[in-house]
């Protein structure tokens, strides 16, 4: 009995022992299968790759890795209605309502209540900003004028409280009784007013709106007469930008219905809609100090606009003439010729050069060189190309890496 249970044990082991020998096997002869595989598909990538290279021996390789390093992407070019652009530079403004001039309102010696009445300082509406004294000047003593308006408004008014109680027994005529209230209210209105304006011995000047001081016109200090400008606020929310175009585009103005803005500080072209902004106008007429045709444009301000610099301008006209677009991005200059990428294959690139026709700041009208079925590299085109700069791909050179 012992016996055959020994037996037993060694059949059932030398029988686990070739199948799992069996297993080994299959599973070897499986990866050798899928490592013979994987170097077919390598082998014919590679072929495939030799080919294009031997078609196109300017091909630029840009992997992937490369691309999400960067601000990358291709798109085929679009096809649609592309209306001639007028290129011009506008004038950056306040809008009308959006700037004040601070005037005098007495005449003295002005004087700056802080020393941080600077150009570009912020100002709150109704803020005291500065004062006009007449120290030393006898004429112009404003306490002295508001002394006065005090005593007369008070006398004034006294004859006015006396009459009124008179009036209705007709010991005081009607006729009598309107001089009288007449006088008594011009006194009560030039105290009133000296007593608003006036502190000390001068006139004090607020705010009219809240903004930024753009101009100072009259230092500390100095001598200032009644309606004299100051300095001017404005709140630079709303602006409005002019240009000038030249009277060979004025067939175009009536179909101009938006435009492309350059910001000055990122140089990125927005539409007038993404502005917020709209047309105003354009001039009927040659204007004769600079013989063009004015426009005016209305836009919000996002912050990069400064009153007085000057900003890129495309207006827009209208048109149903459809032609293959590109992105302004997309374009390549060298020594006055224009190139795009396109897109071989995958991580594969070529320059290709193309004829340009009109621009609207964001994009441009291609007239030849490519057609709406190929892909082009639509942003980080410049980075294709320091790619191709820095080393040139050999058809011949066997796997490709």
């Amino acid at each position: 009995m012992k016996r055959y249970i020994i037996g037993a044990c060694l059949i059932a082991a030398l029988a686990a022992c070739t199948h799992q020998h069996s297993e080994s096997e299959e599973h070897e002869h499986h990866h050798e299968g899928h490592e013979a595989e994987c170097h077919e598909h390598e082998h014919e990538h590679e072929h495939e790759i030799h080919e294009l290279l031997e078609a196109h021996p300017g091909a630029i390789k840009f992997t992937e890795a490369q691309a999400a390093q960067i601000d990358f992407a291709t798109a085929k070019p679009e096809t649609r209605a592309f209306g001639q652009s007028i290129p011009t530079t506008g004038q950056v403004q306040p809008a009308q309502g959006d700037q004040m001039t601070v005037v005098a309102k007495s005449n003295g010696i002005l004087n700056y209540l802080s020393s941080n009445i600077l150009e570009g300082q912020a100002i709150s509406k109704g803020a005291t900003i500065f004062s006009i004294t007449a120290d030393g000047l006898v004429d112009e003593n404003m306490s002295v004028k508001l002394q006065e308006a005090r005593n007369n408004y008070e006398t004034a008014k006294q004859n006015y409280d006396r009459a009124k109680n008179l009036v209705d027994s007709k010991i005081v005529s009607q006729k009598e009784f309107s001089e009288i209230q007449n006088r008594y209210e011009n006194a009560k209105l030039i105290y009133e007013n000296l007593q608003k304006n006036v502190s000390g011995n001068g006139s004090k000047v607020t705010a009219p709106m809240s903004g930024y001081i753009t101009q100072l016109l009259v230092a500390n200090g100095a001598y200032v007469t009644v309606g004299q400008p100051i300095m001017t606020i404005s709140n630079t929310k709303n602006l409005v930008l002019k240009a000038d175009i030249p009277t060979r585009y004025a067939r175009l103005l009536p179909s101009v219905t938006d435009a492309n803005i350059e910001d000055p500080l990122t140089h990125e072209v927005s539409t007038l809609s993404e502005m917020g902004g709209r047309i105003l106008s354009y001039g009927k007429s040659v204007s004769a100090d600079s013989h063009s045709i004015p426009v005016t444009l209305e836009i919000s301000n996002t912050g990069n606009f400064t009153p007085g610099s000057f900003v890129k301008i495309w207006l827009k006209a209208q048109s149903n003439r459809q032609t293959l677009v590109v992105p302004k991005s997309a374009l390549i200059e060298e020594q006055g010729n224009f190139f795009v990428f396109t897109q071989l294959a995958n991580e594969y690139y070529e320059k290709q050069p193309v004829t340009i026709g009109d621009s609207d700041g964001k994009n441009v009208e291609i007239i030849g060189g490519i057609t709406s079925e190929q892909t082009i590299v639509t942003r980080g085109a410049i980075m294709v190309k320091l790619a191709k700069a820095s080393g040139a791909l050999d058809p011949h050179a066997g796997h490709v890496h």
